[in-house]
């Protein structure tokens, strides 16, 4: 026996548990190229996997012949969202999913989606025949590598590649069964299937692509122009809207137009009288779903530190009762409560009054009910559903936004829940919209604010108010996803804002909107002036106390969060942003940056970019002062005509302007100065608007001023000009790679 143990335990340090066989492609594909480091694994297969073909690899190494394309094609913005939580709804890829990648390029975003053994199948669909034949010789290589370890799909004879390249595999059964992986090759040529996973590729348009059984829809950017890309889009994005199934999410780079689903139906009628004969049914335009926007992430790249990208859900058409009736009232909006109560009865809640369905009833009813698939149905739950223990000894909390200490815990969905998936999808007729998208909640809210101002002009401004008018609908989120306390606070309405944070509870304050901002950046935003009213809002306004100014809003809400979410104070949004960068006035910077509140003014986002960087881009003068001049020493005023009365000499950095120019030092990009010159030569900034012109001057005076412009203005002359020279280079280096893949993997 102890020989016997001797030799096994032998036999696994050599060889490892006999039965242990890597299940993910990666592993096997690597370990058959070689690539055995763990850190580069990856990596070290694709440069394999998209290398040039002998005959380009002969011509990159003359240097009398034209260079050949890149070996290895850019990192995909999303190959690092495959593996995160946040943009699945932390429901991870699983053997359920189906992925689509619609502008798969030279297909390296499908590979390493199924090299990582995500989801079950992988599509690639792109209409670049260059591009898709890159991919095909990427996709039989990597077959190559995958059935030459551990597998029976291998050549018998030497000759096996000559006779395939013939067609004998489909004329000789003998031939395919002695060259298998030759006539496998050949004959699939764009299909690779490896233990119960597959991958494909499909050279066509993504409008002509079937979707209907795709879990996940990733947009990829093709470089077409704004209004090109804007052309394209449109028939995709009604595509995504009629053809997933519920619950498939969709990411992209763009910012879809979205419109909504519909369906013809008959419209119901009563049953003809008797001896009648039957009418002909009426068809009627129904909403059937569609897309519903619900976060934008940001993913650092290789070729950018900041990139927004946006996430979709997919859901079902709202049944005949939740259809609203335009234009909606505060009777309407009970209606449809009342409605929501009954489908939740419908699809098997147990109980009548404030009926909810656990996860794992309201996916089993999604999809026998909606035609949902389980991943799909999960992820719904995950999106609009709250966790079940939210509601705790901690303080009320209406909303269900309070973050939950255990990640485990399962989520449940009631009537608010179901009533916000569908009427996020649901779009208002285009007369009643007047600043697009109108979507059912947004008008839900609307009804909500009107209510609210009602009691607060009839004096009931203290008193406690009706859960089922106004605590239910102020839970619901407008098309970015903010609630009603993010909208009173953005518009400075601090009477509006007590009401609402009365009928939230103070677990309102942990609510967050698509980017991933709090009740405190809205409140920050907006500079010193006043909110003034607009449209229906006006005629409502009546006694209401008049709007308070940025500086004011925010001491409200910090007052209210230090003594009930005291860990909001500092936290930021998807980028990475405090609330002191969306601050426009000097005095709301200074409330944030003392104690207690003490945020950092020299932060930086994740591209490395700090307040300095947001202001001269911006054009926020006052906080340019703010962080870079010493006090009592500010830059001449210019006069009417815009002109200064003197002209602004550039002088040393002060200390102050010294400490706060390191924030993003480090990079170029990160620059400040550049940033203005940016702005003043019309070029927008990535996610930031236009600045009006009559601010750029200020702005300039202010850095030459304050900051050391004229040797930073160099400095950025001199980089640019080197930047262009580089870019030249490429384009000319590309023309000629271009050229030189099409004359070797194009057909003659």
């Amino acid at each position: 026996m102890a020989t016997w143990g001797t030799c096994v335990l032998l036999l696994w340090i050599s060889f490892g548990p006999l039965s242990a066989e890597p299940q993910v492609p990666l592993d096997v594909a690597a370990r058959a190229a070689g690539c055995h480091a763990e850190s580069d694994k990856l990596s070290c297969l694709l440069q394999k996997l998209f290398a040039p073909s002998e005959e380009q690899a002969a011509a990159a190494a003359d240097p009398s012949k034209l260079p050949t394309l890149p070996q290895l094609p850019v990192e995909s913005t999303f190959e690092g969202l495959l593996r995160t939580g946040p943009a699945l709804f932390d429901v991870p890829l699983g053997a359920g999913d189906v992925l689509a990648v619609l502008g798969s390029a030279a297909g390296r975003l499908p590979l390493v989606a199924f090299l990582l053994g995500l989801g079950s199948r992988t599509i690639g669909v792109e209409k670049d025949l260059v591009q898709h034949t890159r991919a095909l010789l990427a996709l039989r290589r990597l077959r190559d590598l995958l059935y030459t370890y551990g597998s029976d799909l291998v050549d018998s004879n030497a000759a096996c590649e000559d006779q395939a390249a013939k067609g004998e595999c489909t004329k000789d059964p003998a031939t395919m069964s002695r060259c298998a992986l030759s006539c496998y090759n050949r004959t699939q040529p764009t299909l690779l299937q490896w233990k119960g996973k597959t991958v494909s590729f499909f050279p066509q348009a993504a409008a002509s692509a079937n979707l209907s059984e795709v879990t996940l829809v990733i947009l990829e950017q093709d470089g077409l122009a704004p209004a090109d890309r804007a052309r394209e889009l449109a028939p995709i994005t009604a595509k995504l809207e009629a053809e997933l199934a519920p619950g498939s999410a969709v990411w992209s780079l763009d910012r879809l137009k979205l419109q909504g689903a519909t369906a013809q139906e008959a419209e119901p009628r009563d049953p003809p009288e008797e001896g009648k004969p039957e009418k002909k049914p009426v068809m009627i335009t129904v909403p059937a779903g569609g897309l519903v926007f619900l976060k934008r992430v940001h993913v650092a790249t290789q070729w950018s530190r900041d990139v927004a990208c946006h996430i979709y859900l997919r859901v079902p058409g709202p049944p005949a009762k939740m259809r609203p009736a335009w234009p909606l009232s505060v009777e309407a909006a009970q209606q449809l409560q009342r409605a929501a109560t009954e489908e939740l009865q419908r699809l098997g809640a147990m109980r009548l009054s404030g009926a909810v369905l656990s996860e794992m009833r309201f996916i089993d009813a999604s999809v026998a009910a909606y035609g949902a698939r389980e991943i799909g149905a999960r992820r719904l739950a995950r999106a609009f559903g709250a966790p079940v223990a939210a509601l705790g000894s901690a303080g009320p909390d209406w909303c269900r936004c309070r973050p939950r200490k255990n990640q485990d815990l399962a989520y449940e969905v009631g009537a608010l829940s179901l009533m916000a998936m569908f009427m996020q999808a649901v779009h208002s007729p285009r007369n009643q919209c007047t600043l697009p998208p109108c979507t059912g909640t947004d008008k839900l809210v609307a009804v909500a604010i009107a209510e609210l101002r009602k009691q607060l002009l009839s004096g009931n401004a203290s008193a406690d108010l009706p859960p089922q008018a106004l605590r239910d609908l102020g839970c619901l989120r407008l098309s970015d996803q903010r609630t009603l306390l993010h909208a009173a606070l953005g518009r400075k309405d601090l009477q509006l804002a007590r009401a609402v944070l009365r009928s939230q509870g103070h677990g309102g304050l942990f609510c967050r909107d698509s980017e991933g901002r709090t009740v405190l950046h809205h409140a920050a935003a907006g500079g010193s002036r006043a909110s003034e009213l607009q449209g229906r809002e006006a005629n409502l306004s009546g006694a209401l106390q008049p709007r308070v100014n940025a500086s004011a809003a925010t001491e409200w809400v910090l007052s209210q969060m230090h003594s009930h979410a005291p860990d909001m104070v500092l936290a930021t949004d998807s980028a990475g942003r405090s609330a002191a960068f969306s601050a426009e006035d000097a005095a709301t910077l200074r409330l944030l940056r003392q104690a207690p509140q003490n945020l950092d003014l020299g932060a930086t986002d994740i591209a490395g970019r700090g307040l300095v960087w947001y202001a001269a881009a911006l054009k926020r003068n006052p906080i340019l002062v703010e962080l870079l001049c010493e006090e009592g020493d500010l830059p001449p005023r210019r006069n009417e005509s815009g002109a200064a009365n003197a002209t602004v000499p550039a002088r040393t950095p002060g200390p102050k302007a010294k400490k706060a120019l390191e924030a993003g030092a480090q990079d170029p990009r990160a620059s400040p100065f550049l940033a203005a010159v940016r702005q003043h030569a019309g070029l927008q900034c990535t996610g930031l608007a236009k600045v009006p012109p009559e601010q750029i001057a200020e702005t300039w005076d202010v850095l030459a001023h304050c900051g050391g412009l004229e040797r930073a203005k160099k400095r950025e002359r001199e980089r640019e000009k080197e930047r262009k020279k580089e870019r030249k280079k490429e384009e000319v280096l590309v023309e000629r790679r271009v050229f030189i893949l099409r004359r070797d993997l194009l057909p003659n």
